[in-house]
This record gives C-alpha cells, sequence and structure tokens, in this order.
C-alpha cells in the first residue's frame, strides 16, 4: 500500500446506481455521467488526434478596466470583474481546476491585480481568440468557436469510439485524481488513506484470495506468513539425503542467518565479489538450493523474503542414518 502504482481498486455498479463510463484509451479516466466524460475531452491527451487548434485576431473588450482577477492557488488569469466575461470566465476555472473545493473557498481565492500593466497584457491576450477544426477528413475546414461546440461535435462523432459503459472497473491506485469522476476520485482518496494507515483490514480478503489460488496462510510467532506450504515438524523416523539433512541441522543451529551464509558454509565456496566468482559460486549452490526449496515445500524449514532461513519448529530434527 506504500505506492498506488501496485494496487487496483474495484468500481461496480450496485443496484439502481448509476453505470460507469470507463476510456478506452490508455488515460485510465472513468466518469459515472456522460456530461462528466464529454468535459474532460479538452485536457484528454488525446484531444490533439481529433481537433487542432488555431488562435485567431478577434476586437479587444471594450470598457474601463482598472483591475484583473487572478485566482491565487494556481496564478490562473481570470479577468476584470467589471467585464462581461467575468462570471462565465470564473466559472470555467472552476469546473476545469478547482471543482473539488467548495465554490465559497474558490472565490475566496480570487485577488484583484490593479497594475496597468496587467491590465494591458490581460487585453492583448483577450484579443486573441482559440478556435477548433475537427481532424477528420473532409471536416478540417469546419470552425468549431466554443468549448461547448467541440463537446457537441465530438458526442456525436466521437463518443462510441472513446468510451465505453460497463458495469466495472478496475481503477489503478496511482491514477491521477483528476482523470476520474469527483465521487470517484474521493473513494479512491478516502480508501486508499484508510488501508495505507490500517492494512490489516486487508487480511480477510488476502487470507481469501490466496487460499483460492491454494496458497496456505499460516501464523508464526504472531504474524501473518504464506508460502509454499504450512510450516511443520520433521516427521519422526524420516530420512533425508545428506545434503538435505545438512541444510535442516545447519538452519536449526543457526536460525535466523542468512542464505548465503549457509550456502558458503555447507559447499565451502564463498559467494566472491567479482562477476566470475560469483558465477562459479552459483553453480555450486544450484542443487543446495534445489534441496533448499524442496525442503521448504515440506514445511520443514522457512526462508523469508529477507533471505534469512529459519527452523520453525522446536523440535530435534532427526539424524541422518
Amino acid at each position: 500500500m506504500a505506492k498506488g502504482d501496485r494496487y487496483d481498486l474495484v468500481f461496480m455498479k450496485q443496484g439502481g446506481g448509476p453505470m460507469l463510463i470507463h476510456s478506452k484509451r490508455e488515460d485510465g479516466s472513468c466518469w459515472l455521467t456522460q456530461a462528466e466524460a464529454v468535459a474532460y475531452v479538452s485536457h484528454a491527451p488525446w484531444f490533439g488526434e481529433l481537433y487542432t487548434a488555431e488562435q485567431v485576431q478577434v476586437d479587444p473588450p471594450k470598457g474601463n478596466f482598472t483591475g484583473i482577477a487572478v485566482c491565487s492557488l494556481g496564478k490562473e488569469v481570470i479577468g476584470p470583474v467589471n467585464w462581461h466575461g467575468y462570471q462565465p470566465s470564473l466559472a470555467r476555472l472552476y469546473k476545469a481546476k478547482y471543482s473539488s473545493m467548495p465554490m465559497g473557498a474558490f472565490r475566496a481565492a480570487i485577488a484583484v491585480n490593479k497594475d496597468e500593466e496587467a491590465v494591458k497584457q490581460w487585453l492583448a491576450e483577450a484579443s486573441v481568440r482559440t478556435v477548433w477544426h475537427p481532424t477528420r477528413e473532409g471536416e478540417q475546414e469546419k470552425v468549431l468557436e466554443t468549448t461547448k461546440e467541440v463537446e457537441e461535435d465530438f458526442l456525436q462523432h466521437h463518443y462510441a469510439d472513446i468510451y465505453e459503459t460497463v458495469e466495472k472497473v478496475f481503477v489503478n491506485g496511482a491514477v491521477p485524481l483528476k482523470l476520474l469522476s469527483p465521487g470517484l476520485a474521493a473513494h479512491v482518496s478516502i480508501l486508499s488513506g484508510k488501508h495505507r494507515r490500517n492494512p490489516q483490514i486487508l487480511i480477510p480478503n488476502l487470507c481469501h484470495g490466496l487460499a483460492r489460488h491454494h496458497i496456505p496462510i499460516y501464523k508464526w510467532h504472531g504474524h501473518h506468513y504464506t508460502g509454499p506450504s504450512r510450516i511443520r515438524v520433521v516427521p519422526e523416523g524420516t530420512v533425508l539425503a545428506d545434503r538435505m539433512q545438512g541444510i535442516l541441522n545447519w538452519t536449526k543451529e543457526n536460525s535466523g542467518k542468512k542464505v548465503d551464509a549457509m550456502f558458503a558454509e555447507l559447499s565451502g565456496v564463498p559467494a566472491g565479489t567479482d562477476e566470475a566468482s560469483k558465477q562459479a559460486a552459483a553453480d555450486v549452490y544450484a542443487p543446495y538450493t534445489a534441496d533448499m526449496i524442496w525442503l521448504m515445500e515440506q514445511g520443514f524449514i522457512l526462508v523469508t523474503n529477507d533471505n534469512s532461513i529459519w527452523y520453525p519448529k522446536g523440535e530435534a530434527a532427526p539424524k541422518a542414518q
């Protein structure tokens, strides 16, 4: 749970709840309504495949503007508060970037810059407008003058190719929240944080999932473990090959030490430092590795993920005969 890309969250339609609208593209966006899915289009990485943007000159806004409203959160320029397009511009910014926060808090973050140069710069920028053209064959000359027109065109010509409606979707824990419906994004944040703080609540689900794949779960020293077999005592009278018995006896006497130390001591060949000596040692260790794995599969020894080898049961192992 330390990193979001290690796990997925599963969202499923429940009863009369909404269907899930999932992008077929690799961005992995997921929405609860068609309006949310369409509103995301202009921010999608694949938008340029469908539409090209063009900057056109227009008459600058007319009026006596003495200050420019700026969002202090992201330094976005909104425009003069006495400009007729101020409220629509404010609403677009809120919808595009800050819809997850209360509108009142967003408005409180708006400051007015009364510098004359800021007004001149805004007027220059407001004299340029962006229009879009579809990239579809035969329609490149079509002009879409507003984002609303772009959304309507997308809904008519591309929606079915980009999105699919599903009842279940897997969302990776590392997905940027801006790619999700606000409701789904809230669930991802809450559930991820809750399980990171309290990972033990995953134990029942993990145990059930591993059990379905016939992987045993057991407790040892008060903690849960999983591996090829549950730990058990070597049955009385069991006869093992000399190398296996040597591994078992060494583990009993050195429980908790590293596997590499066992290999080096039993084989008489140190691991070495250069590549040649490492490879030579690996060739010598190979039969010991095979025998160690067999003992693990029987549950007679335990090798943990930090490369430590343990004799998990206190009873004496049988002597080689």
